[in-house]
């Protein structure tokens, strides 16, 4: 069969699937998963990090809870007014909190006096201060509420109209302002007029560029609005809402969603977000996406990042969080959010694109700890959750348990540590576990690893004392081995990385090995361009991708020219190509347009004409059954801890089939 006539079939095939799919959206875009790291089930007026790491939530009815590391380490109780849309409203941090331990809150108290005050955190307790910005009282709405220390070092406030629309336009009023004043509250003025109700602000540290989410009331007389605000900016109201008019136009706006969070995407740990701008709307449950141009100011596209019923297999995601209503990036670069609604809770958005998740990564809010617990430590770390940590269905021996800690001697003149002990961890609430280990003698550090994102591999290669389950399994190519990496033949120890060819997918020129998909399951086919079967069989594998890749299945095809060739003395399976240029070529015409898993083009950089890993995996006519096989295609089943659990010679014409042998090996849905 020709490429062409593939194409061909592709096209007949997936008309039918992708229209019976095509009413079911994304929870969140490609790569990235949400999952449940506290219990909350207050209203939060918003959540942030301190620049210390330590989780600020502030309840709206007054109560505010610090968390470092995942336990709640200190709370206080603020008397505020929560009617309505008041009372506690948001944090922001002074530049030198983590000496000085100031920080700000924004609020209303009981007598409807909207007003911000210091706060002090000293680790253990939190404390009120001075008055910084008084206000006024007002009738009980529209309170704004954002608040947020630029990198100009200056407190930005955003306010409402306070429930009388002129005051947004009046410059002798706080009312509807966006105000700028030092720390202490002096040299307070205005920075931009015109918004109708603050409910949330964002400024980015590089460039300073401040943005203002401005609730409407849920009815088309009062847009919800996102403005990129500028010094001396008028946006409008009680006059104008929405784009259009005399006034600065917002650079997004709707009715009717009854926007609340708001934050600037900094990092690059969300794949390309970084400079986006993400902003809840309780009314549709959405979270929204706005990329802005080079000038911070301009909204080139938007799009919906979040949305708690996108489904892929047709069944409701019921444990999504509804009404997401505060939002914050966290310092390792997921995203935080809390919501108001049904599942309530505390929620990481994190990426889980190629490469190993870290436990308690740096910068995260649930970091490694080690405490003295009598005459042993106490090693406490995050809870990767089902999503991670657990191996769906467990295959030839690996570990009994999710994690081990591992101890290793300071100073570090070399990495020498090896494996204190395997466990699945106490639970310290949701978001921690802990472990009670006798140390050794001297000083330690201490790692902790998940099995299933390949921390042991990478933590303990090639260390004294160092072990992996593989090493006891054994690593080859048959069911119940270990999968071993892709080798580079000219040198052995080295991992072969390959290029990802194929234009639809989402890696698309990157290098990749099979190492980086440890804690998926991969589905790996060696295929060949001249071969009738492997054509027909890749028109069965897109639906398997676009069903299940959110679910942890990983699907690789490596790529070769020929199979079964001869230079006139010998024969080879199979011929690796001489021109990368065609095989970029044929693997494009390979994909079409609906195919977006990753193809790698095989190499052959000992020159002798055979493909690197097809050689390095085939199996032979001279194998015993099941896994004698001598021509392509030849598949493999990979399960989340690396070890071989099916091997299939020959096309797999139904995805059906394909199906049946990852469904008990991938992971929950996100939300499920």
């Amino acid at each position: 069969m020709t490429s062409k006539t593939r194409l061909t079939l592709v096209s007949s095939i997936l008309c039918i699937c992708l229209t019976g799919g095509a009413a079911f959206a994304d929870v969140l875009p490609y790569g990235l998963k949400i999952e449940k790291v506290l219990d909350n089930t207050a209203e939060l007026g918003d959540l942030a990090q301190a620049p210390n790491g330590d989780l600020w939530l502030l309840e709206k009815t007054g109560t505010i809870r610090l968390f470092r590391a995942g336990v709640q380490a200190a709370s206080l109780g603020v008397a505020v007014d929560s009617s309505g849309e008041n009372g506690l409203l948001d944090v922001a941090f002074a530049p030198d909190y983590a000496v000085s331990g100031l920080a700000f809150i924004y609020y209303v108290d009981p007598t409807t006096r909207a007003r911000v005050d210091e706060i002090f955190s000293n680790g253990t307790t939190l404390s009120l201060g001075a008055m910084v910005m008084d206000l006024g009282t007002f009738g009980g709405s529209n309170p704004g509420g954002g608040i947020e220390v630029g990198p100009d070092g200056r407190l930005y406030v955003a306010t409402g109209d306070m429930g009388t629309g002129s005051n947004a336009q009046n410059d002798g009023h706080v009312g509807g302002k966006i105000l700028v004043s030092d720390l202490d509250g002096s040299n307070r003025s205005n920075f931009s007029k015109g918004i109708r109700n603050g409910r949330d602000l964002a400024i980015r540290p590089d460039t300073g560029q401040v943005y203002v989410a401005d609730r409407g009331d849920g009815t088309t007389s009062a847009y919800d609005e996102v403005n990129a605000a500028v010094a001396s900016g008028n946006y409008g109201w009680p006059t104008e809402t929405g784009p259009g008019g005399s006034f600065d136009d917002p650079a997004w706006s709707n009715s009717g969603d009854i926007i609340e969070g708001l934050d600037v995407i900094t990092g690059t740990a969300l794949g390309n977000m970084a400079g986006s701008l993400v902003y809840a709307c309780t009314a549709t449950n959405h979270v929204h996406q706005s990329i802005m141009a080079g000038d911070g100011v301009t909204m080139t596209a938007e799009r919906t990042f979040y949305d708690p019923i996108g489904d892929r297999d047709g069944t409701p995601d019921a444990g999504c969080p509804n009404q997401v209503n505060a939002l914050a990036e966290g310092g390792e670069g997921a995203m935080y959010a809390a919501n108001t609604g049904t599942n309530p809770g505390i929620y990481r958005v994190y990426n889980d694109t190629p490469g190993p998740r870290e436990v308690s990564a740096p910068g995260s809010p649930f970091h490694l700890t080690v405490d003295k617990d009598g005459g042993n430590v106490r090693i406490g770390w995050e809870n990767l959750g089902s999503l991670d940590a657990n191996v769906p269905a467990r295959n030839a021996g690996q570990h009994a348990t999710l994690y081990q800690v591992w101890e290793g001697s300071l100073p570090i003149s070399a990495y020498d540590h090896t494996v204190l002990t395997d466990t699945d961890g106490l639970a310290d609430g949701p978001a921690r576990l802990t472990a009670s280990v006798a140390p050794g003698s001297g000083d330690h550090y201490y790692l902790v690893g998940a099995q299933g994102d390949n921390m042991e591999g990478s933590l303990g290669a090639g260390r004294p004392g160092s072990s992996d389950y593989c090493d006891t399994l054994g690593k080859g190519i048959m069911e119940g081995d270990c999968f071993e990496k892709w080798v580079n033949p000219l040198n052995p120890t080295e991992e072969l990385y390959l290029q990802d060819l194929n234009p639809n997918s989402p890696t698309y020129q990157q290098m990749l090995t099979l190492s980086d998909f440890r804690g998926k399951v991969v589905r790996m086919d060696i295929s060949s361009d001249n071969c009738f079967w492997c054509n027909v069989q890749a028109s069965f594998m897109p639906p398997l991708d676009v069903n299940y890749r959110e679910r942890d299945l990983k699907i690789i095809t490596v790529f070769t020219e020929l199979y079964s060739w001869s230079d006139g003395s010998n024969s080879w399976p199979t011929k690796a190509y001489t021109d990368s240029g065609a095989c970029a070529a044929d693997i494009a015409v390979w994909a079409g347009t609906e195919d977006d898993a990753p193809i790698v083009c095989d190499s052959d950089l000992n020159a002798d004409g055979i493909g690197d890993v097809s050689w390095q995996y085939w199996h032979s006519g001279a194998l015993p059954a099941p896994d004698n096989c001598g021509g392509t295609p030849q598949n493999f089943y990979i399960d989340q801890g690396g070890t071989i659990y099916d091997f299939l010679c020959g096309a797999e014409t139904s995805t059906a089939g394909m199906e049946a042998k990852i469904i008990n090996e991938i992971n929950p849905e996100s939300c499920e």
